[in-house]
């Protein structure tokens, strides 16, 4: 399982419509693909499945994540992961999952901060 897009880790904004791509193949065949969403320092996984691809073997869309859905609030990371269950029936259905990409929320609180440690003369 890939990660498409973002190609990299990312900043967004609370109310953005934050689209992720992603591609699973195997050569028995995908059954299905969950996205496992948390905010990194909580535990509060969640498990979205996100396809039933039928057993093609190469499975390619994108899904969009609802950040305050997921708990998050500007400041926050929130890590996304995809996993692919196959179809295989000779040693049993096996699961793989993508890297995680991380998305920093923007907060306004620290891009204020940060300019001001940055500020010549100033002192925090």
């Amino acid at each position: 399982v890939r990660i498409l897009f973002p190609p990299q880790d990312t900043e967004v904004r609370i109310d953005d419509e934050v689209r992720v791509m992603f591609e699973a193949r195997d050569d028995f065949g995908i059954a299905s693909v969950r996205r496992k969403t948390h905010v990194e320092g909580r535990k509060n996984e969640q498990t979205r499945n996100v396809g039933s691809p039928d057993a093609t073997k190469l499975y390619s869309t994108s899904d969009t994540l609802d950040l305050r859905d997921i708990g998050a609030s500007p400041g926050d990371v929130v890590v996304v992961r995809y996993e692919a269950t196959d179809t295989n029936t000779v040693n049993g259905p096996q699961m793989t999952q993508s890297a995680p990409r991380r998305f920093k929320i923007f907060s306004p609180d620290e891009q204020h901060q940060k300019n001001m440690e940055q500020e010549p003369g100033r002192t925090p």
